[in-house]
């Protein structure tokens, strides 16, 4: 059984089936070293269990470890609140000597096809056509809003953080010549700090 957290859908709109393959990922400091531990690296191990499931939500336990050795523990929170679909960052743990910097949901919301418009708030705001979009990415700090949106037909679908510190992820993928519209969170736990100085810990009700 696979309890790595994958979003299917939204209410009734569901996401490109492609984006499934997107697996979270994060960053931890290295205190002592300063170096940064990515859970891309193959010594790093993320392994995710199913904490407690509802009827309107699930939460999964992630616990981090390097060569055996664990790093950090933190909970994600998938929560379907009316029309909404909240995710939160919640009861992080670090071993003494690390900081878990951010969590990283590369694609929460993806919709393919001609007709799908993605909704950028970033740089004064524009609306991009899919079919003209060229196949790229970007991860925004906060700017005029943190917050974008796709749009297909009747589906108007938002992402938004109530947190100023965490980033949005806009991107468009192309396989095949086939582009899909791609909107990602990243949920940061800490702004980083440099040398001696302790990374500071930021707001941590991430919605």
């Amino acid at each position: 059984m696979n309890n790595r957290p994958v979003i299917f859908g939204i209410g009734e709109v569901q996401n490109d089936l492609a984006s499934s393959d997107m697996q979270p990922s994060l960053i931890i400091r290295d205190f002592k070293s300063d170096k940064l531990i990515y859970s891309t690296s193959p010594e790093v191990k993320v392994q995710y269990s199913v904490r407690e499931m509802q009827n309107t939500g699930v939460v999964y336990h992630g616990i981090v470890q390097e060569k055996s050795q664990k790093l950090s523990e933190f909970d994600l929170i998938f929560e379907s609140v009316g029309h909404q679909l909240q995710i939160q960052l919640s009861d992080v743990k670090e071993q003494p000597g690390y900081e878990l910097l951010e969590v990283k949901l590369p694609s929460v919301l993806s919709l393919g096809g001609d007709d799908v418009s993605m909704v950028s708030f970033f740089g004064g705001g524009r609306l991009i056509h899919l079919k003209e979009a060229l196949p790229e990415g970007y991860t925004f700090n906060y700017d005029t809003r943190n917050a974008a949106a796709l749009i297909r037909a009747n589906d108007q679908i938002v992402i938004e953080s109530t947190c100023l510190d965490d980033k949005l992820i806009e991107a468009v993928y192309e396989n095949d010549k086939v582009r899909t519209a791609n909107l990602g969170m990243v949920l940061v736990n800490r702004v980083r700090g440099g040398g001696k100085v302790v990374s500071i810990p930021v707001e941590s009700d991430h919605k």
